[in-house]
């Protein structure tokens, strides 16, 4: 383009078609170093084989997804989680700083491998394959001039199923090890269980559910009428009520039956390796991190936040004596992690205050600016 201009200035006129070709040209050179630059590179899995490795003692894993570390000192402050309270005076703490992404296939990634986006190359739920081709695939960040382009017939949309995620994960760690692992509430069921793994799936912890557990059977506690304890002032009169609550009820039982089937898991003594994952408490901190006193989102009416300003401490202060034991059953010779990959703080956004004042409900929470998440 530079030695075209040049030309056109000095011989005005003899340049026309050029232009075009060096456009051509320009895009698929653009097009090409970006696929590059995000290309999904696989290895192949290499196999280990440790004779007569034996773990020297259990792990209990519980994962709460939009647990911050700021959320916890709130929390222990208010003297409301004294399981979690204990588990962090004999522990350690430790802040995840960096911010992870919030893609949930990009998270897992980051949380199987220990490694960034830009390191493990799973950035984004969906790839682009350019057309005709078989192995090259883009994925490109959403700020990304070019991705316009990538709607046009140039392009072949390529989803990322969950099968796809080919990482040394828990599992494949697990079954390297040939240590026996139980998985609660943990998404991507589609990924191969080693053999002898205890797995049930987050769609599976409902109320009145009977789950097995080895020789066990786990009956989810029966459904619960939370409406009205955790919104205070009750908030019938306000229109976001129903659809909260009914959100507020299926996370807590779901949460309930996860630690219900973690506990039976530990008192079976079958998996040294526990790992339950709290997806409603990930639901609930979405949906109710900007109704709060200390951090309200803009936009949020000052009658819908004393109406479900304290929900993400009240439903915290919930579990917390399930968790606390939980933690017991573990044994003292366990080691007990309590992980959150990521916190999750008030929206902001101009979106947030235009859902409001066209009277559209939306979550008030956001993993923008990658809030800090805590591990103990």
């Amino acid at each position: 383009a530079l030695v075209l201009s040049i030309v056109d200035a000095r011989r005005p006129g003899i340049v026309g078609m050029p232009w075009l070709l060096a456009l051509c040209v320009g895009l698929v050179v653009s097009l090409t170093a970006a696929a590059t630059l995000r290309r999904v590179k696989v290895e192949p899995p290499q196999p280990i084989d440790l004779p007569g490795f034996a773990p020297a003692r259990s792990l209990l894993l519980v994962e709460t997804p939009g647990l911050g570390g700021d959320d916890l000192d709130l929390y222990v402050e208010r003297g409301s989680v004294g399981a979690m309270e204990a588990l962090q005076e004999r522990g350690v703490r430790v802040g995840l700083e960096g911010g992870v992404p919030a893609n949930t296939i990009s998270l897992h990634a980051t949380l199987s491998t220990g490694q960034g986006p830009a390191r493990h190359g799973v950035v984004s739920s969906v790839r682009y394959r350019p057309r005709g081709a078989r192995r090259s695939f883009g994925v490109f960040p959403r700020a990304l001039l070019l991705r316009p382009l990538l709607s046009t017939p140039l392009w072949e949309r390529i989803p990322v199923r969950a099968g796809d995620l080919r990482v040394p994960s828990l599992p494949g760690i697990a079954a390297s090890l040939r240590i026996p692992l139980a998985r609660i509430g943990v998404p991507f069921e589609a990924l191969k269980n080693p053999e002898g793994a205890l797995s049930v799936a987050s769609e599976d912890l409902r109320a009145g559910e009977v789950i097995a557990v080895g020789s066990r059977r786990v009956r989810c506690g029966e459904e619960s009428e939370v409406v009205e304890r955790f919104f205070d002032p009750p908030g019938e009169d306000l229109d976001s009520s129903a659809g909260l609550g009914a959100i507020l009820k299926a996370s807590l039982e779901a949460d309930r039956c996860a630690l219900d089937v973690a506990h039976a898991a530990l008192l079976e003594g079958a998996w040294p390796l526990v790992h339950v994952r709290l997806g409603g408490h990930y639901r609930v901190a979405y949906q109710f991190a900007g109704w709060r006193e200390d951090r309200p989102a803009r936009g949020v009416a000052d009658r819908e936040i004393r109406a479900y300003g304290l929900v993400l401490a009240r439903y915290v202060r919930e579990l917390d004596p399930q968790l606390g034991t939980l933690f017991d059953a573990a044994g003292e010779d366990a080691l007990v992690a309590l992980a959150s990959a990521h916190g999750i703080r008030a929206r902001e956004d101009a979106e947030r205050l235009l859902a409001e004042l066209i009277g559209r409900t939306a979550p008030t929470g956001t993993h923008a600016g990658t809030p800090d998440g805590v591990l103990v």
